[in-house]
């Protein structure tokens, strides 16, 4: 993840400063990642409704909104969670008035993780919790899906109690796979194969209407259709899976969702064009029409 001040407003203080309007609750939940923001709406609202709020990191990158968002949301806070892309470097502000909130008396207990794989051990500074459960509640949010998010709203409420544990270890997710679900809807005499690649995060958390809505729309069409998720097409495994189903059950067509640009440097080829068929980019978004 990267930003270069190439244009005006690309530097957090020129920004666009968007007014933040969120009530306070219990728990606080801020994170880059659109994909876990709706999974944690889909599993976490029920089970806490009006005691949790979402917010999307990016929002909070402009220095104004950042204190603002201290000082009338987190500063009411029991527990304030942070899965933040880019470390302590993208969001500068924003931990420094978690820090500021605390000095001045507020009481919320905070996790601050990366949005990662990878621990952050600047980051985890600002922990309030002992780093064997920051690091359990981190990989949680690593490994994803429906099980250990349940895990880690079970560990909040043990938080929020004051008890210290012990939480089950985080349940491990493949880094990549085929979709299943889209092999059971194979036409009786397709006219053609299609092959859907996405990100993992799409399936750890099961936002995958898109996926699926997609893959209706082409097997209407006569064609069979094959999902795979994948952390990086780059993953040598990862590739070494869609050759060996190719040389079986070779694509027509490839549809991604992810970067395109998937070759190295001085290779100046995606790894997908050497599957010798076409590859299309697929464009989704998460704004409205």
């Amino acid at each position: 993840m990267h930003r270069i001040a190439t244009e005006a407003g690309k530097l957090d203080l020129e920004r666009k400063l968007e007014s933040i309007r969120q009530s306070p609750a219990e728990i606080v939940f801020v994170s880059s990642a659109d994909t876990e923001l709706a999974a944690l709406a889909r599993i976490w609202g029920p089970k806490f409704g009006t005691r949790l709020r979402l917010m999307n990191a990016s929002s909070l990158q402009h220095p104004d909104a950042a204190e603002h968002y201290a000082d009338h949301v987190l500063v009411h806070a029991k527990i304030a969670i942070f899965r933040l892309h880019g470390g302590k470097a993208y969001f500068p502000k924003l931990l420094d008035e978690l820090l500021h909130i605390k000095s001045h008396g507020a009481s919320v207990r905070t996790l601050v993780l990366a949005g990662t794989d990878e621990w952050d051990p600047e980051l985890a500074t600002y922990n309030d919790f002992s780093e064997p459960i920051s690091r359990n509640i981190f990989d949680y949010f690593r490994e994803g899906g429906l099980s250990n998010y349940e895990h880690a709203a079970k560990a909040m409420e043990g938080l929020l109690e004051n008890r210290s544990g012990p939480f089950p270890d985080a349940e491990r997710n493949p880094t990549f796979g085929w979709y299943h679900p889209l092999d059971q809807q194979k036409p009786d005499t397709p006219c053609g194969r299609v092959w859907i690649t996405f990100y993992r995060a799409w399936q750890q958390t099961g936002d995958l209407d898109v996926i699926d809505h997609l893959a209706s729309a082409l097997n209407r069409l006569g064609l069979e259709v094959s999902g795979f998720y994948a952390y990086s097409l780059r993953e040598p495994d990862a590739q070494q899976e869609l050759l060996e189903r190719a040389e079986t059950e070779a694509p027509d067509v490839i549809l991604t969702l992810q970067s395109f640009s998937i070759g190295r440097m001085d290779e100046r080829i995606s790894f997908l064009e050497s599957l010798g068929c076409p590859v299309l980019q697929v464009i989704a978004t998460v704004c409205s029409k």
